[in-house]
């Protein structure tokens, strides 16, 4: 199904028939709007969103010419596609271009009550209001009537002045469906403008005599709760909740009406027993992420806000996002590490590959095969030489000391595209805590003495620093033989943040340079082609390697998952970056790829929110590509064996050499 399609089911899943729980709001805390649909905005784009949940917008008549007419025109024989795309346009302000459809739609299957409605509707918006009667009184004649079309009927009389009628349709869609909101609004505002508060009184107290009711119910409450009442409102939450636990629309009311009477406590205790995201939706669970926050409670917040990101609804998923980057900003409040008595352990951790490899199981096959003259080289994470650091000894990475990984990982994944080097990366760690980072240069002493706790011959070594200044950083790097530990080479480079890539890019070529590796050589058949990211991405794909870094560190326990704060933003940030630069190398979508998998070997399930982008960039992999041979490695992430099985068997079908032997082995 295209995207276009799945956008459009959603939009008709929103229109959809009863007797469901159907709310058509966007305020959480609302009690809900009229099934009438509201007018449409005056603006003159038409908001959608894409496979990894980025808002578009697309301008309005751009989308009606090449979007909607054409869908319209190419489902006319589709009838579930085709009410999508007359929901889509009824709520998007083009009444008048999806009428024929409607029409169609009405006529062609005249027992579907959404159908009879949706026409009713454009009609009664477009001011055809006894053609509009006629389309509802059509489908009421010829099958069981439901609440939310009359309701509309009643809209068509109350506007033809059929004032009799009026209220006697509403009393009849409210019998049939008791919690229907528009029916019951017009009855109260009927009631109020003949006979004041008594009359709306008299209302609701004969509408909670309809059984199945809870709506006249929560009103009473409200106003209890309102007026100071708040035992007497708690109480008819309580048993309202206890007779009707499978009411989304009702659980987002509650809590809404808790929410802004200042009753975080109260809305977590009544609705955390009972609230699912998925079969509740997830306007309820925004009110209640909102309250853990309130009663600081991150445990139970994170785990609530993974199960909604989890639904995958490209509306709620910015604001979803900002509550994950507010839980991150309170768990450094509320888990602030205490201080710890026992002496911490230093290692050292060795990566002999590109870091987007760690998870996708030894892939041999993406990487050169390396000549057997090929020097080995030894990257060693940098020191932090910013002012007022110690001169000495170790301490845990701050912030400037991010590059001091970043920066030697990015240059080690360079020479590990080339045949004449075989490059690995030595990162010291504080067990239990993660990367430490040195506050003094590197000397032929301390380069000796580390070596020497690695099992590995070694050829030549890069160390260097990394210096943050008032408004850039100054970044060194020395190249010392192994043999005798002789430095044989100095580079310097001072940049911004921004620049970066552009800096980095020149240490790379001077660094080749110096080792004689710049000769094109061949490659295999599936080896990652060398492509080069424009300097401007590069700079944030070196942030994303430092930031990968720490996941990996998580995934082999030098430090809890539960240490790393920002976790989401250390996940996504290399998708962020190739959604932003396409076209260009695939390794910041092999980065993504891999953190999910670290995630979850740690032990987390936050990668499990990420399964629509990644699923989406795996099929819009050009065939051949890394991304379509890896497939199959993350089908199987998210337990989607049929697609694992798939993808794999015709994988297999033309494979060979070490991509057949790793295919086959996972």
């Amino acid at each position: 199904m295209s995207l276009l399609n799945r956008l459009f089911r959603v939009l008709a899943q929103w229109c959809g028939r009863g007797p469901r729980d159907r709310t058509h709001s966007e305020h959480a805390v609302s009690d809900g709007a009229p099934a009438m649909p509201s007018a449409p905005s005056a603006s003159e784009y038409v908001e959608a969103f894409d496979g990894f949940g980025r808002k578009l917008r697309v301008p309005r008549e751009e989308w009606r010419s090449n979007v909607l007419l054409p869908e319209i025109e190419r489902n006319w024989d589709y009838p579930e596609n085709l009410y999508a795309h007359v929901a889509s346009g009824l709520r998007d302000g083009f009444e008048a271009d999806v009428l024929p459809a409607a029409r169609h739609l009405a006529l062609s299957y005249p027992s579907r009550d959404e159908y009879a409605n949706v026409l009713g509707c454009l009609l009664l918006k477009l001011g055809e209001l006894n053609e509009a009667e006629e389309a509802l009184a059509r489908f009421l004649a010829c099958n069981a009537p439901s609440g939310y079309l009359l309701a509309n009927l009643a809209n068509v009389y109350d506007l033809q002045g059929k004032t009799r009628l009026v209220e006697e349709t509403l009393w009849r869609a409210l019998e049939l469906d008791p919690n229907q909101k528009q029916s019951l609004q017009r009855l109260l505002e009927r009631a109020g403008k003949q006979g004041g508060e008594r009359a709306r009184k008299s209302v609701l107290d004969r509408a909670c005599l309809i059984p199945g009711s809870w709506r006249p119910q929560l009103m009473l409450a409200y106003v209890a709760l309102t007026e100071g009442r708040a035992i007497e409102a708690l109480r008819q939450y309580e048993t309202l909740i206890e007779l009707h636990p499978e009411s989304g629309e009702m659980l987002m009311i509650i809590s809404g009406h808790l929410g802004k009477h200042g009753e975080p406590e109260e809305l977590v205790r009544l609705l955390s027993p009972v609230y699912s995201p998925v079969r509740h939706g997830p306007l309820a669970g925004i009110n209640l992420l909102q309250a853990y926050l309130a009663t600081l409670d991150v445990v139970g917040g994170e785990r609530l806000l993974h199960e909604l990101l989890d639904l995958g609804i490209p509306v709620h998923h910015e604001k979803l996002l900002e509550y994950a980057r507010r839980f991150d900003e309170l768990r450094k409040v509320v888990d602030a590490p205490a201080p710890d008595g026992d002496e911490l352990e230093l290692n050292v951790v060795l990566l002999t590959e590109p870091l987007w490899c760690a998870a996708l199981g030894d892939p041999a096959w993406l990487l050169p095969e390396k000549e057997a003259s090929a020097p080995s080289i030894a990257f060693v994470s940098l020191a932090n030489r910013t002012p007022g650091r110690p001169a000495e000894g170790v301490e845990i990475e701050d912030e400037p000391g991010r590059l001091s990984r970043a920066i030697p990982l990015a240059l080690m994944e360079a020479l590990s595209l080339r045949r004449n080097a075989s490059p690995y990366y030595i990162q010291p760690v504080i067990d239990r805590i993660g990367p430490a980072v040195s506050g003094s240069d590197w000397t032929q002493e301390m380069l000796t003495n580390l070596l020497a706790h690695i099992d590995r011959a070694t050829d030549i070594v890069v160390s260097g620093s990394v210096t943050s200044l008032a408004d850039s950083f100054e970044i060194s790097i020395t190249i010392w033989s192994a043999q005798g530990m002789g430095a044989l080479e100095t580079m310097t480079r001072t940049t911004s943040m921004t620049a970066l890539g552009e800096a980095l890019a020149s240490l790379e070529k001077d660094l080749t340079a110096f080792l004689e590796l710049l000769p094109p050589l061949p490659r295999g058949e599936h080896t990652i082609r060398d492509e080069r990211l424009p300097d401007d991405a590069l700079s944030g794909y070196v942030l994303s390697l430092g930031q990968s870094m720490a996941l990996l560190l998580a995934r082999h326990g030098i430090c809890p998952i539960t240490a790393l704060w920002g976790e989401r933003a250390l996940i996504g940030a290399p998708l962020d970056l190739m959604l932003s630069f396409p076209g260009h190398s695939q390794t910041p979508a092999l980065l993504f790829l891999t953190n999910l998998w670290l995630d979850k070997l740690a032990g987390s399930n936050t990668y499990t929110e990420f399964r629509l982008p990644a699923i989406n960039l795996l099929e819009q992999a050009p065939h051949g590509s890394t991304l379509a041979l890896v497939a199959p490695l993350f089908y199987k992430l998210f337990d989607m064996d049929g697609e694992y099985e798939r993808s794999k068997e015709l994988l297999m079908r033309d494979a060979s050499g070490p991509y057949a032997h790793w295919l086959h082995r996972i």
